[in-house]
């Protein structure tokens, strides 16, 4: 379940950013070939909404070429005023877009596109990194680690993990070192109920690191895999 997430959130936030780049390099190459300029209000459309009044603004400039366009304002914007100046973008070709040049205008979208896809992306990616790197070292220390045979404790809820209002299950075993100390392990997080499976098991085998055994791994591959 919990890879299923984080697949699921790198493969939006991947496709977030996709989109935020591919935006990006269609307002490069637009802005490279537009022209800033001067523009004046020269009506109000006014317009009642269910979210309050609309106001956007009908522009008009000269280019360079000495053409005379206008152009209706897409963003409302109610504190303008007929007569009053706006900075203007515009694409020189006779029939190119022309917008009021403000904050957010030309940037606004792919930034905020790729900031919502880049937490998307980190998180699905962190997720994975780090299962990727306790498969490695569950498989380091099946092959060098010190095999213990362990006590079957139980089944516990991890509380520390919540996915979609559900906490995952892992089995608890003890184990009783050479100093007679008891030790607790834990296994991974299990997105069903295994009591069944447990039923008849007593015990179940632990790998220590030989170097630091505060790393182990449970081996609980006689689970299903999710």
């Amino acid at each position: 379940m919990l890879s299923l997430t984080a697949w699921s959130f790198f493969a939006l936030g991947s496709a977030g950013l996709l989109g935020a780049g591919s935006i990006s390099w269609g307002t490069s190459q637009r802005l490279a070939r537009a022209e800033l300029d001067t523009g004046v209000v020269t009506d109000i459309n006014h317009r009642q909404t269910p979210d309050g009044p609309s106001c956007h603004a009908e522009v008009a400039f000269t280019t360079r070429a000495g053409a005379r366009r206008n152009f209706l304002d897409k963003s409302s914007d109610c504190s303008r005023n007929v007569g009053d100046s706006v900075p203007v973008v515009f694409d020189p070709a006779p029939a190119g877009e022309a917008y009021v040049d403000r904050p957010g205008s030309t940037w606004g979208a792919p930034l905020a596109l790729g900031g919502i896809a880049s937490i998307f992306f980190c998180i699905g990616s962190g997720i994975l990194i780090t299962a990727f790197v306790r498969a490695r070292r569950a498989t380091h220390l099946r092959r060098h680690g010190v095999p213990v045979d362990g006590t079957l404790q139980g089944i516990e809820v991890n509380d520390s993990l919540e996915v979609n209002g559900r906490h995952p299950l892992r089995i608890v075993v003890s184990w009783q070192d050479a100093q007679g100390k008891t030790r607790l392990f834990r296994g991974r997080n299990l997105w069903f109920n295994p009591a069944p499976l447990l039923s008849e098991k007593r015990t179940v085998r632990v790998f220590l690191d030989p170097k630091d055994q505060r790393r182990f791994h449970v081996d609980d591959s006689f689970l299903p895999t999710e």
